[in-house]
């Protein structure tokens, strides 16, 4: 199998010839179903100035360090900027966004911030900014906060 990678060495992208590494268990933690229920239900907030990690109240933190530990757990190719390479990621990321959904039910799809007040260093992050995407049309985080008409998630009992 010829795949991308990236060398730890330079940072560059190189093909390689091997297959998928992974070093399950091997560092990081997966979410357990408590840390999930909290962070759905006890998080009403879902963000905070700075808007960064330091917003420690926020869910949007609290999800995104959900999220990384799970990339550390699964290790080697899902640690690096190629981790899409690995089926796995996908699943992953679904499972993000299924935790998302049951926020929203909880809280309100209207609680999304940065608005486009916020200051320019927060661009392609604020409610209006245009995301990259791989389609020839404009997607917004705002186009996006209801996702019912796209897709739909089995309801999770917290």
């Amino acid at each position: 199998e010829v795949r991308l990678t990236e060398n730890p060495a330079s940072g560059q992208l190189e093909r390689v010839s091997r297959g998928l590494r992974r070093n399950l268990g091997g560092q990081g933690s997966i979410a357990t179903r408590q840390q999930v229920r909290e962070a759905v239900t006890l998080l009403s907030t879902y963000d905070s100035f700075p808007w960064d990690d330091s917003s420690t109240g926020s869910f949007r933190i609290r999800n995104e360090v959900l999220h990384g530990g799970a990339h550390i757990w699964s290790g080697r190719d899902m640690t690096s900027s190629t981790s899409p390479d690995d089926p796995v990621f996908y699943a992953h990321h679904a499972n993000v966004d299924g935790i998302w959904r049951p926020w929203q039910e909880d809280h309100g799809l209207n609680n999304y911030v940065p608005d486009q007040s916020a200051p320019q260093w927060l661009q392609f992050h604020r409610l209006a900014d245009r995301m990259h995407t791989f389609f020839n049309h404009t997607v917004t985080p705002q186009n996006m906060l209801n996702v019912d008409s796209f897709y739909r998630y089995d309801t999770l009992s917290m």
